[in-house]
């Protein structure tokens, strides 16, 4: 399964059910915190892509491509499925996968608390009944859960997950956590069904804007978003080449020996 298809589901995957005390999870992510993001994601890079910085992106995509997706596998489906949909059948589907071990989800409660294998999950998920209920969504929704020492299918979190929901099938998401002990801090955007997130390509913080494909594993494609243009690129166990889009010379690319 491809990365977009991963990650488009398990945002809601884990957005309607992980769930553990209410009082702390609306301290996710704030509507700063998002405006940052999307402001990164939806604006024109600032970094350039040349052999060096290309080698980086292909190593910290390798990293940051499956933290997240370990972040956001924290939900009773595990991540799988298909994408597809608006977002309120999405979210009647995935409501309908195991819900059912939470009382406050089963209440119906927008502001909650469930048990993870240990550890606790805090959430804050507007009009959660109406999602149960298959029934007509905001054009926006924001949701916040916040893990406590929460271990779930083969991970354990503490932090924060935030989603951001916008018809009809836009996501933006932010998660700031520490994940089986390492620091996690990511933002990614689905848009038109693609998923991009955005990596830093030097010290002073420019960056370049990656839109992943086929990616998995250091295998696969990805498109590159860069101040110099924008890139094709392919890789086999960490090693390809990156082709201009506009005509050009291609960029070898090979991740980095740290990876």
């Amino acid at each position: 399964m491809n990365q977009i298809r991963i990650v488009s589901v398990a945002i809601l995957a884990v957005a309607m059910g992980a769930c553990s005390s209410s009082s702390d999870a609306s301290n996710g992510a704030s509507a700063a915190d998002f405006g940052a993001a999307r402001a990164k994601l939806t604006g024109k890079p600032t970094g350039a892509l040349t052999k060096a910085t290309a080698n980086r992106v292909a190593t910290g995509m390798r990293h940051d491509s499956e933290s997240g997706k370990s972040g956001l596998s924290l939900g009773p489906t595990g991540g799988s499925g298909g994408s597809g949909g608006g977002l309120e059948t999405q979210g009647m589907h995935f409501l309908s996968a195991g819900l059912s071990t939470c009382d406050d989800v089963e209440a119906g409660k927008d502001v909650g608390s469930c048990a993870c294998e240990s550890g606790s999950l805090d959430y804050d998920i507007p009009h959660l009944s109406e999602l149960r209920e298959s029934k007509d969504l905001p054009d926006q929704l924001d949701m916040n859960l916040k893990f406590d020492a929460c271990r779930m299918n083969g991970h354990t979190a503490d932090g924060t997950l935030a989603i951001e929901l916008t018809k009809p099938s836009d996501m933006l998401f932010v998660m700031n956590m520490s994940l089986d002990e390492e620091k996690v801090s990511l933002a990614f955007a689905m848009k038109h069904g693609e998923l991009w997130y955005s990596q830093d390509v030097d010290a002073d913080g420019n960056y370049v804007l990656v839109k992943l494909g086929s990616y998995e594993k250091g295998n696969g494609s990805y498109d590159v978003l860069a101040k110099n243009g924008e890139y094709a690129c392919s890789i086999d166990d960490g090693e390809g080449s990156c082709e201009p889009k506009d005509g050009g010379d291609s960029i070898d690319v090979k991740e980095e020996s740290d990876r």
